[in-house]
């Protein structure tokens, strides 16, 4: 393969992955403005290191390799999100490890295999799975204490509420049958239960939903407050 052809190659699975990259870092950063930098950055270190590039994964797992280091990098240089981050925003994944949070995102929204998600964060196949053991536990713990579909209460008013600001056309009740909000809800486990809730963030696109300037309003409200001194 020649050096352009390569080149054309990376160009054109770059703009393949730009969506679900922008996605997964801006559900990392809760930050619209610094997604695009660290995408913008992504495509150039990805660019700049395209001859070491070996082949040994696919070039979109190496693409998320480069924005997750970006993302935790800029991450630890803010010192991150504290532990009332979730009581602000209901942002139940910035509880987490930053290594369990980006384990569970990778694998219950992006679908990577463990394998994959071994390469992206530089982790042994061993970790990945430690890490997602730990990642779905603490969840299900903090779920079973706050939400109403987990406590088998019914269908979860934060789901309705987040159905109806993504899709306000759509009617929540079509939208349980889908996602299997009322399937025997009586009999489900815990694991399941975790699965149904991730099913709900995995149909949601950040950048691609009727609720986007007003989704990332929000977030831009809550890195706000996060940064007061009164949050401190």
């Amino acid at each position: 393969m020649t050096i352009s052809d390569r080149l054309e190659k990376f160009n054109k699975e770059f703009e393949e992955a730009r969506s679900q990259l922008k996605s997964f870092i801006f559900r990392v950063t809760a930050s619209a403005a610094d997604t695009e930098d660290i995408l913008q950055d992504t495509y150039i270190r990805a660019s700049e290191k395209l001859d070491t590039f070996k082949g040994e994964s696919s070039l979109k797992t190496w693409f998320f390799s480069i924005a997750s280091n970006l993302a935790k990098d800029h991450l630890r240089s803010r010192k991150r999100w504290p532990l009332n981050a979730m009581d602000l925003a209901t942002c139940i994944g910035k509880t987490l490890p930053l290594e369990q949070q980006l384990v569970v995102l990778l694998k219950e929204i992006f679908e990577f295999k463990i394998k994959e998600i071994a390469s992206i964060i530089d982790r042994t196949e061993g970790v990945v799975k430690h890490a997602l053991f730990n990642a779905r536990k603490t969840m299900e713990e903090i779920f079973e204490q706050r939400c109403s579909l987990i406590n088998k209460n019914g269908a979860c008013h934060q789901c309705s509420e987040l159905n109806g600001l993504f899709n306000p056309k759509q009617v929540f009740q079509e939208q349980k049958l889908k996602t299997g909000l009322e399937n025997d809800m009586e009999n489900k486990t815990k694991d399941e239960l975790f699965e149904l809730r991730t099913r709900i963030a995995k149909a949601v696109n950040p950048y691609e939903c009727n609720g986007a300037d007003l989704h990332f309003f929000h977030f831009d409200h809550i890195n706000n407050v996060l940064k007061s001194p009164s949050s401190e």
